[in-house]
C-alpha cells in the first residue's frame, strides 16, 4: 500500500495477545482478565510482505472514544471474515467483555472476559487457544519518527 507524507488511511489490524489464567466459574463458564489493546510499536506486515513498525501513541489508545469501545465486546472462535455486528453476532459470539477496564503502567489495556461457549471452553483449558487477538479498524496516518528511542514508519 503506497501513502504519501501525512496521508491517512482507514486499516483493519489484528493484535494477539496470551490467554491469561482464567478461571472456572460455577456455572462452567470461564473469566479472567486479559490485554485487549497496549501502546507502543508494533510490527505489522503489508500484502508484499514488507514490515511496518506502526505507534501505538498512548495519547491515540487512551481516548475516551477508543477505550469505550472494549466494553461488552462479543468474543468470537478465531477472527471472522467481516466484523462482528448485529447482523452475525448471534452465530459468532462465544462471549463477551466487561463493562469496565483499567491500565497497568505498561501501557495495557485490560478487560474482564466471560467464555461461555463449551467448545472454546474446551479448546482453552485444552492449551488448544494458546492466544487470543482483538481485530479493530484505525485510521493510520503516515508519520515517521521515535517513540521511547525506538523508530516507527
Amino acid at each position: 500500500m503506497q501513502t504519501t507524507q501525512n496521508e491517512t488511511i482507514r486499516i483493519y489490524r489484528i493484535d494477539t495477545f496470551s490467554v491469561p489464567k482464567v478461571q472456572k466459574t460455577n456455572q462452567g463458564f470461564l473469566e479472567g482478565e486479559v490485554v485487549a489493546s497496549r501502546t507502543g510499536i508494533f510490527n505489522y506486515y503489508d500484502a508484499d510482505g514488507k514490515c511496518r513498525k506502526e505507534l501505538r501513541h498512548p495519547d491515540d489508545v487512551f481516548k475516551e472514544d477508543s477505550l469505550k469501545t472494549l466494553r461488552m465486546l462479543p468474543v468470537t472462535d478465531d477472527h471472522p471474515q467481516e466484523f462482528v455486528d448485529v447482523k452475525n453476532a448471534s452465530s459468532l459470539q462465544k462471549g463477551f467483555t466487561g463493562e469496565s477496564y483499567r491500565t497497568d503502567e505498561e501501557g495495557n489495556i485490560i478487560v474482564r472476559i466471560k467464555v461461555t461457549n463449551s467448545n472454546l471452553i474446551n479448546k482453552i483449558l485444552a492449551g488448544k487457544k494458546a492466544e487470543l487477538s482483538l481485530g479493530y479498524s484505525v485510521s493510520l496516518e503516515k508519520d515517521a519518527g521515535t517513540y521511547k528511542g525506538e523508530r516507527y514508519d
